[in-house]
């Protein structure tokens, strides 16, 4: 995992997160509705980064349930009311077992979502300090326009990161 994020990093690539801290118990919570809004969120950001950087971007999804929402909410987000103009098209789907780069960030997606799961409920999470302390600062240190929100009730962010210089 190290060296896949020392490469990215010396490719001059970036890695990005967003996500909000689950603060409802599953079987309350609207996971697709939270999905979608994380993944316009999402395409908004990514899209303010490459506007910085004068590129444009494609985005690959892995296989999901909600593939015709996800596409219905992409396309709202790309030509909406404030429309993202560097996503060339929306999102397609792969999956990510017979590609290798998607399998790539389905492995920084799940050493990030242990990362900030620890940095949100340390005592809930504490078998996971390894990975605040193997990849807490790597990661940190090649992220960028990126954070992890909490629940309206603590309106706190953990670990704000600023946005790199491109």
């Amino acid at each position: 995992m190290g060296r896949l994020i020392n490469k990215i990093y010396k490719l001059d690539g970036k890695l990005f997160y967003h996500g909000r801290e689950k603060y409802q118990a599953p079987q309350d919570c609207n996971s697709a509705g939270l999905y979608k809004t994380v993944l316009s969120r999402t395409i908004r950001k990514i899209d303010r980064y490459a506007d910085v950087r004068q590129d444009q971007f494609m985005m690959i999804l892995d296989q999901h349930s909600q593939r015709i929402n996800l596409l219905a909410t992409a396309a709202k987000t790309m030509f909406g009311n404030e429309p993202a103009r560097n996503l060339i098209e929306p999102p397609f789907e792969v999956e990510s077992h017979l590609y290798q780069t998607a399998q790539a960030a389905d492995w920084i997606a799940a050493i990030v979502g242990r990362l900030m799961a620890y940095r949100a409920v340390e005592a809930q999470y504490s078998d996971w300090k390894w990975v605040e302390d193997r990849f807490g600062s790597r990661i940190e240190n090649n992220v960028t326009h990126s954070l992890m929100k909490r629940p309206p009730s603590q309106q706190t962010i953990l670990k704000p990161l600023t946005p790199a210089a491109p």
